[in-house]
């Protein structure tokens, strides 16, 4: 049988490092059929041999099931039966266990069943049923409404980012009001044909979009719209003088901003933010839906428990309690949500 002393023999230098260093946070950066799978299991192996940690103190997380079952498989190698008893779940099936587990946190204890697609499309129809006519996604065509399926795989998105309606809502507030400070500087600027003598212009407006007083935004792990439109004019700016060019300016220009019925240069996200704040109402209704079917559904099961973890300091100090050691493989593939959780 493989044995850890083994595969341990086998590591560089700095593998040995990562499997070594078993007390704060590690991350090991490597091309794909490096090992980096093996080398998690390793540092697992470790943490129980050099620590007081129970296999159940440590938690596993990756992204598939077979990813999971060769994780386990590979422990089995190294530390046998010991093995089994560490946590290793994908994240949805660790949300589920959370869930499960602590079903006073959710639901008020209620069983819910997972939905298919075709049942979360049924609730959704009822709900666009309901629109009035002057909502931005209620448009029709050949009897079909234009935006369900997308609203659909944007609500889908927006749980694997972690947000709630209500935050989507904090958000565009957040937005709206930097847009509103904003858009006279940039109108001023951009009103006036671009040359290489605007760049000290260019500079000027950046600065002073950069002395706006920006609040927190509400919502942890989002980068606010100004230092975003800083930072990117910054760059278009840098390219232009670089280039000695304004396309990179135009360019910019075109992708941030239109003009209006007035003549005046507005931000594209108007539009977008009235379309996105009537989204957030049909997701907090599909939310409601939902639950008075006793269904939840895939994307649920994490942001469900992230929910949980953020409201409920007992489940939190519980979990906190029971996972000492957290471990991610394949962590670049991680969404918003999933960082929430480990967050």
């Amino acid at each position: 049988m493989d044995t850890f002393a083994e595969n341990y023999r086998a590591l560089n230098a700095r593998q040995k490092e990562a499997v070594d260093t078993i007390e704060g946070p590690v991350m090991v950066v490597a091309g794909p059929g490096t090992g980096k799978t093996q080398l998690l299991s390793m540092r697992v192996a470790n943490i129980l041999r050099r620590t007081d940690a129970l296999p159940s103190n440590v938690l596993c997380l990756t992204f598939t099931e077979s990813g999971a079952a060769a994780m386990r498989n590979r422990l089995v190698s190294m530390i046998g039966q010991q093995a089994y008893g560490v946590a290793i779940h994908t994240f949805h099936s660790f949300g589920s266990e959370i869930i499960n587990s602590y079903a006073d946190f959710f639901y008020r204890g209620a069983h819910f069943r997972p939905a298919d697609e075709l049942s979360s499309y049924e609730v959704l129809l009822e709900i666009f049923n309901k629109l009035q006519h002057n909502n931005p996604l209620a448009a029709k065509m050949n009897g079909e409404y234009v935006a369900l399926r997308d609203s659909q795989k944007a609500i889908s998105d927006l749980k694997k980012s972690g947000l709630t309606p209500d935050e989507l809502q904090q958000i565009l507030d957040h937005n709206e009001v930097f847009i509103a400070y904003a858009e006279p500087h940039l109108n001023q600027l951009f009103s006036e044909r671009l040359s290489k003598k605007a760049f000290p212009k260019v500079e000027q407006t950046i600065n002073e979009l950069d002395k706006y007083q920006d609040t927190p935004i509400p919502v942890i792990g989002y980068t606010t719209l100004q230092k975003v439109v800083v930072h990117s004019l910054e760059s278009a700016l840098q390219q232009s003088e670089e280039e000695g060019s304004t396309k990179p300016l135009g360019a910019w220009r075109s992708s941030w901003l239109e003009k209006n019925d007035q003549g005046e240069f507005v931000f594209k996200d108007h539009k977008r933010n009235t379309k996105l704040r009537a989204l957030s109402a049909i997701y907090y209704e599909y939310l409601l839906a939902m639950q008075a079917r006793s269904l939840y559904d895939f994307d649920d099961m994490i942001l469900r428990v992230v929910h949980g973890l953020e409201v409920f300091a007992e489940l939190r100090y519980n979990l906190q309690e029971q996972y000492q050691y957290i471990l991610v493989d394949e962590f670049q593939d991680t969404n918003g949500a999933q960082m929430r959780l480990l967050y």
